[in-house]
């Protein structure tokens, strides 16, 4: 995919494609671009359908399919070394072909630098003409099923509750308009600074997305279903309007959001002494509140019976007795 000029000049960018999880040539030479002192002779053993171990000599590369992943294939590649008392790991990220059509790369990738210059974390290592390699933050995902154990979500013991919390009220603390601004300039991107100005992207990404709706499906049978019990674009417009002049007084800052915090998004610390997010593909400016009760929703389980029947469970829904009020 075409990355804007700013990426070029911002980021360690090569012109590679790779194909899939199994591209093995591929993979290796995007390694061969972030690591070029390394050693290439190797000797390939082949472990299993998702491990794949990489002898170099001195330096063992065991890369590892990740399947986790709701719209992206991801890569975790390990590199041990004699010296290294734990091994040097990183994410290849291959894009899916949907998620291209709804995710603005180049803000991602904007996102992922200024948070690492703030937090240091995560790095992003190389640019590839289909997705990215950054580096990996040791901890597990948070399931649905741990935030239902009482010692994680009861008052007084709203471990995870709490640095989830705390997490995302520093996260839509940082200054990241300013940053996004210094490194934006007009000479750079006229249009994405253009962007960054204006601020509010809620709005926007809704009428995009609204454009993209299909008007029919390939079932015709679906394509009935989709437009008996489904809004039509105009509408869709209609309501977004409606919401955008509502909202012009809303008293929540708009800050940068994350716009994506399932639980699958979130890693907690060994320790369980922080977490992080992951997955910035949706950040955008928008409203604090917006991306506080779009968490919220996920604690609901949202899972599909089928691509038109969503199952909600709106009694998991957080309610005021589980937030813990310091």
């Amino acid at each position: 995919m075409k990355f804007s000029n700013f990426v070029h000049g911002l980021l360690n960018c090569v012109d590679l494609t790779i194909t899939g999880p199994n591209d093995e040539c591929g993979v290796r030479k995007l390694l061969n671009h972030i690591f070029p002192h390394q050693t290439h002779d190797y000797i390939q053993l082949q472990v299993d359908r998702t491990f794949i171990i990489h002898i170099l000599f001195s330096i063992i590369l065991i890369t590892q399919i990740l399947d986790n992943g709701l719209s992206n294939k991801l890569i975790l590649v390990s590199c041990s070394q004699p010296h290294f008392v734990e091994p040097r790991k990183l994410l290849v990220k291959i894009y899916g072909q949907i998620t291209n059509t709804l995710v603005d790369r180049t803000m991602e990738l904007l996102c992922m630098h200024v948070l690492y210059e703030f937090r240091r974390q995560p790095q992003v290592h190389a640019v590839f003409n289909n997705g990215i390699a950054y580096s990996y933050i040791v901890g597990s995902t948070v399931s649905l099923s741990s935030l239902s154990l009482k010692k994680y979500r009861s008052f007084p013991f709203a471990v995870f509750l709490s640095l989830i919390a705390s997490e995302l009220a520093h996260f839509h603390s940082l200054p990241f308009r300013d940053a996004f601004l210094r490194l934006v300039t007009e000479e750079r991107d006229g249009s994405l600074r253009a962007s960054l100005v204006n601020q509010l992207a809620l709005f926007p990404r809704l009428r995009e997305w609204i454009t993209r709706l299909p008007s029919e499906l390939p079932d015709p049978k679906g394509t009935d279903r989709y437009i008996s019990d489904f809004p039509t674009v105009s509408a869709l417009h209609s309501e977004v309007n409606a919401l955008e002049t509502l909202l012009e007084s809303a008293c929540s800052p708009i800050v940068l959001c994350h716009n994506d915090l399932l639980t699958g998004n979130i890693i907690v610390s060994p320790d369980e002494s922080t977490v992080s997010f992951i997955d910035l593909e949706y950040c955008a400016f928008g409203y604090a509140a917006f991306d506080i009760g779009n968490h919220f929703c996920e604690y609901a389980d949202p899972s599909f019976i089928d691509c038109l029947e969503p199952y909600i469970d709106a009694h998991s829904y957080p309610g005021r007795l589980c937030v813990p009020i310091r």
